[in-house]
């Protein structure tokens, strides 16, 4: 499921780590890194970190169960935008989330698409992809220049 580079993309950084603590940590230092030498705006600089962190803890919770699994995430550069594309090999999102991002449910004990609201509506653009196979792609754009 990989993308293809456009003209001027960059891929900035890939990592392959575990669905562990230590995985974790190692996207955070890299994303904070990347996201301090491409947004001035601090509250940007946030909202792009939390979405890392949302779409990683997913793919913890949901896609591994806990369990231990392997993640790919590759940061992407180009005239517009910083890209992350977020990738695991577990049991896949429902296909409804591939088409559709879900609303906020007027149950609130729902936990289900609440973490896919909060990316939406903080990055510019989301892309969900589920593979043939097994696992997730989940690939959010976020607009320089702030």
């Amino acid at each position: 499921m990989n993308l293809k580079l456009s003209k001027g993309e960059v891929l900035l950084k890939e990592l392959k780590i575990g669905s562990s603590l230590e995985g974790f940590m190692r996207i955070k230092e890299t994303g904070k890194d990347i996201g301090n030498s491409i947004f001035r705006d601090k509250d940007k600089l946030k909202e792009y970190l939390l979405c890392i962190d949302e779409v990683l803890c997913n793919c913890i919770y949901h896609a591994y169960k806990g369990e231990l699994g392997n993640i790919n995430v590759k940061f992407y550069d180009d005239e517009d935008y910083l890209r992350v594309s977020v990738r695991d090999y577990g049991s896949g999102i429902p296909i409804k989330y591939t088409k559709e991002i879900p609303g906020l449910s007027d149950n609130l004990l729902s936990e289900s698409g609440r973490g896919l609201v909060i990316v939406n509506s903080m990055c510019d653009k989301l892309l969900i992809k589920r593979n043939e196979n097994s696992g997730t792609e989940v690939i959010i754009y976020f607009k320089k220049g702030w």
